[in-house]
């Protein structure tokens, strides 16, 4: 698709941003979780600045998302770039917005001396799991994810 265009969201982005965020948690099962705000997206993307977004624009409209983090001096001391949520729009799969938004990751990573990208993808979504292994992903089957539910006051 050639009127894609990918860059950093901006804060007018956040409501749309938030919108695609909420669409990936009902697809992935958590919508009962989610607890995201657009002041608590701003804030951790603008002031912050512990997380990043890219966003995917056909025709001006926001219709891919891309969010990450930058995992700081792993075993090889360069830091690597961690994929938090990757979403397009059900209308606009398989024409090419999500390999545009994963190239640009692809890069950002690059610029920032980054030796690994890493992401978790449901076991069983195996159309995005064809989808990395296109981008020359490959499945770790070495480690398990492990996770602790912390409360806080926000709940």
């Amino acid at each position: 698709m050639s009127n894609v265009v990918i860059r950093k969201a901006q804060s007018a982005d956040c409501a749309r941003v938030l919108e695609l965020m909420q669409e990936l948690a009902v697809f992935e099962g958590y919508i009962h979780k989610f607890r995201v705000t657009v002041p608590k997206l701003g804030y951790y993307l603008f002031e912050q600045k512990s997380i990043e977004v890219l966003v995917a624009t056909v025709e001006e409209d926001i219709e891919g998302i891309l969010v990450y983090f930058f995992q700081p001096f792993t075993y090889d001391l360069c830091p690597w770039l961690v994929i938090k949520e990757f979403y397009v729009s059900t209308v606009y799969r398989g024409l090419g917005v999500g390999h545009e938004l994963f190239n640009y990751a692809r890069q950002e990573a690059a610029e920032n001396k980054c030796s690994k990208i890493k992401w978790e993808v449901l076991t069983d979504n195996s159309k995005a799991q064809r989808f990395y292994v296109r981008h020359g992903a490959q499945i770790e089957s070495d480690w398990r994810i492990m996770s602790i539910d912390i409360a806080t006051d926000d709940q």
